[in-house]
């Protein structure tokens, strides 16, 4: 997750997400890797490892990051790192946009798998996951903090790990999808949360805005 801080003139304003009429929170499944490739802290082994490095100057440098590129309508990075995910992100973004023309609308992304591997993409392995879940879940306690209004996991066949966070959730289909495509998740404290696939899912050409926006017709706030 995050930090929802942002600084200006040396003050640190988590406003522009507290104050917003919508606030949105968007899972991806893990970290696609670890910022410390070409970046402030030099070349890699990723200086994420390195122990003289704090965490807060690694945090800095996500922030940095999101705060560069996500413009409050969109996100805007062409870049090796721009990936599938944050594509998925922005789609969504733009069509709940004009649903909710005139309203401020504040977003923020998760990861519902905490730790990823050291190098690449794809699930830790149960090891891992097992030790983040007996030291490290925190998901619920983000979500009690932050207060989403919406809720969107693009994570796609992690439904197992959903549940080891939340507890016995309940996936309902809507509309004519069945609920392995789009779902609306029973989710404790949220009244719009829903699952559907990751954005690399290899799906027919615009299956994904037809997901995107079967969610967002059944939003009503």
């Amino acid at each position: 997750l995050i930090d929802i801080g942002r600084w200006e003139n040396d003050i640190q304003n988590e406003g522009w997400y507290s104050d917003a009429d919508i606030r949105v929170m968007i899972f991806g499944q893990e970290t696609n890797g670890w910022k410390g490739d070409s970046d402030d802290f030099g070349t890699p082994p990723s200086a994420i490892f390195d122990p003289n490095i704090s965490m807060g100057a690694v945090m800095g440098q996500y922030e940095n990051f999101y705060q560069s590129h996500y413009l409050g309508d969109k996100f805007n990075f062409n870049a090796n790192r721009y990936g599938t995910f944050h594509y998925g992100f922005t789609k969504f973004i733009t069509f709940l946009n004009q649903k909710y023309q005139g309203r401020k609308i504040s977003y923020i992304w998760n990861n519902i798998v905490k730790i990823g591997k050291s190098e690449g993409a794809g699930f830790p392995g149960n090891e891992i996951y097992s030790v983040e879940q007996g030291c490290f879940s925190v998901i619920p306690s983000e979500i009690k903090i932050l207060k989403p209004h919406i809720v969107i996991f693009l994570t796609g066949t992690y439904d197992g790990k959903i549940k080891a966070n939340f507890g016995e959730v309940t996936f309902s289909p809507i509309s004519s999808f069945s609920d392995n495509e789009v779902a609306k998740v029973g989710l404790l404290g949220v009244d719009f949360a829903y699952r559907t696939y990751h954005p690399s899912a290899h799906l027919p050409k615009g299956m994904m805005d037809e997901y995107y926006s079967t969610i967002i017709r059944d939003i009503d706030l």
